[in-house]
């Protein structure tokens, strides 16, 4: 479904105030951004749908009209808003959509979708680990997947090879790299990961790592700390995170959500830059979740200088 700058909804703009209102009032800038607000616009594949009904019989033609007020509906209410800073993030990506638990049940989902105009030493990932599937709980951390980065490198070559008008910036706009980014997510390889570093985490080498920091009382590390390990080892950083709404952690239509790893975050470098996308559930944009937001990339900043 394409967007555009035309005919704004009301339930569309009331979202994308939402989203206005957590940045403006989450980062607290100085210069604050522009941006620009977006609407999603159905006719395109209303169009597909109407050529469909050709040498139908009735009952298929009342099967696509119905898709096509679903898909009416759904569009009313779904919209981007794409923010442009002097600042880290240069740019950022904002939309809504639902995600599908099963064939018929949805939970509202949420993204921000980022370019940083600096370049971590390896793709990260970040999220929320339990040890069954359940609500609540489970522990938040970050993990590095450098042994799927070729993935996303020769992606990015080859996109950029077809298309180098996308790049650096309007790349976090294109529909297959965020597919791309989606599908990794939800990949076992990619819950796998979070879980390895979980059990790094509560190993007896981790907890002798804290102790030593805390009797520093200093948050510098030494030269051979990877970028990860800085922070994980962030405590405070990790339990802000959990402000973000994981899908474990989540209540939709009185219903508890259960699962039992969230990959929420994933930063990808390539080149002089850093792409990253975040994804919350259930609850609107507020100026609570930028800041976490904020903070986290900050914090990647500072680690990567």
């Amino acid at each position: 479904m394409k967007f555009d700058e035309k005919n704004i909804s009301k339930p569309q703009q009331k979202l994308a105030d939402k989203f206005i209102d957590s940045i403006l009032g989450g980062a607290q800038l100085e210069h604050p951004p522009s941006y620009k607000i977006m609407g999603a616009n159905p006719n395109e594949d209303i169009a597909q749908l109407e050529f469909q009904k050709f040498e139908k019989n009735e009952k298929e033609i009342k099967k696509i009209d119905r898709q096509i007020k679903i898909l009416q509906s759904n569009a009313r209410h779904r919209v981007k808003v794409v923010f442009e800073f002097n600042e880290n993030p240069k740019k950022l990506v904002c939309k809504n959509d639902s995600a599908f638990l099963t064939k018929t049940f949805t939970i509202p989902r949420y993204t921000w979708s980022g370019v940083l105009d600096f370049s971590i030493t390896g793709p990260i990932l970040f999220g929320r680990v339990a040890k069954t599937e359940k609500f609540g709980g489970g522990k938040f951390c970050f993990a590095p997947f450098n042994n799927h980065k070729i993935e996303f490198t020769n992606f990015l070559e080859q996109l950029e090879e077809k298309a180098p008008e996308l790049f650096p910036y309007d790349v976090i706009e294109s529909k297959i790299f965020i597919k791309l980014i989606e599908v990794f997510k939800m990949s076992y390889k990619a819950k796998n990961l979070l879980e390895k570093m979980r059990g790094i985490i509560e190993s007896d080498y981790w907890q002798v790592r804290e102790r030593y920091l805390k009797r520093a009382k200093t948050i510098e590390l030494p030269s051979e700390q990877t970028l990860v390990e800085k922070l994980n080892l962030q405590n405070d950083l990790r339990k802000s995170l959990k402000k973000i709404p994981h899908l474990g952690h989540v209540v939709h239509m009185n219903i508890r959500i259960k699962s039992k790893i969230d990959v929420s975050t994933l930063f990808v470098p390539y080149k002089d830059f850093t792409y990253f996308h975040i994804e919350h559930y259930e609850w609107s944009p507020k100026k609570k979740h930028y800041r976490v937001i904020k903070n986290r990339l900050q914090l990647l900043e500072a680690f990567s200088l």
